[in-house]
């Protein structure tokens, strides 16, 4: 099985790690830890073009719905407070900073966080005394398991682009806070801006860090440690949720202090 797997890896197929890496994640891994070249660059500008869809269907989303909200506006006024000649507002397109400043941060986020899990997963194994891999290979590995993100990217990209709404609420956040802007009601004069209760800000930052893409990136990382650090499949998976928690407990410092809902590091 050894040198089956030392054979595969050496002549590792980009299309089928691919593949592989998502739906027979063990086999795959163990493949790439074989490899002698495990192209981290083909997830990471898979990543990348997934997260550029997203974040153009995003914006493009967004601005509509803002549009709306300043034709309520609008049309909520009365003659006499739109004055002589006023026109409503026109549509636009989203302004190009507004669209790729917020992609180019998370992309740069993304990438920061590959380099913290591929950190975090080497003093770990190494505290637990595996040195089956060093902090390149993690690295890779990291980058091969967070495919199953890419493919959320790309799906809510479909998602947006066919129904033309935004997804304000990721994960399972919506069940603790829904985060949709509202189209406001002028009927009875301008509404002051509550913000959420901070208990339902937390519980939704929290809920947002949990999707089926995020159980299935979890498993694609239980099983790279296990190929790559030569670590026990217990171990593996408590190193893998042990990273998690720490991680999704830092998301939840801003919310705590009052200062958001948090970063999404998945």
């Amino acid at each position: 099985m050894a040198d089956q797997t030392r054979e595969a890896g050496s002549k590792l197929n980009p299309l089928r790690a691919l593949g592989g890496s998502l739906f027979r994640p063990r086999r795959a891994m163990a493949a790439l830890s074989e490899a002698p070249r495990r192209r981290w660059w083909i997830p990471l500008l898979l990543t990348l073009a997934a997260l550029a869809m997203q974040g153009t269907a995003y914006a493009r989303a967004d601005h509509e719905l803002m549009y709306r909200h300043q034709l309520a506006w609008f049309e909520s006024m009365s003659e006499m407070e739109k004055g002589p000649g006023a026109e409503p507002p026109t549509k636009t397109d989203p302004h190009p900073l507004n669209v790729w400043l917020p992609i180019g941060g998370r992309a740069v986020g993304t990438l920061i966080t590959w380099l913290i899990w591929a950190g975090l997963i080497t003093l770990a194994t190494t505290f637990l005394g595996h040195n089956g891999a060093r902090f390149r290979a993690t690295f890779a590995m990291v980058a091969w398991s967070k495919l199953p993100l890419a493919v959320r990217h790309l799906v809510q990209f479909i998602a947006m682009s066919a129904t033309g709404s935004a997804i304000y609420n990721q994960g399972l956040s919506g069940l603790a806070l829904d985060s949709t802007p509202r189209v406001p009601d002028f009927s009875f004069g301008p509404r002051s801006y509550a913000p959420p209760a901070r208990g339902s800000a937390v519980l939704a930052a929290l809920l947002g860090q949990i999707d089926v893409y995020v159980i299935w990136s979890l498993v694609l990382t239980a099983a790279g440690i296990w190929a790559f650090a030569h670590m026990p499949k217990r171990r593996a998976w408590l190193v893998t949720l042990g990273i998690w928690i720490v991680t999704v407990a830092v998301t939840l410092i801003p919310p705590l202090l009052g200062m958001g809902q948090g970063v999404n590091l998945f």
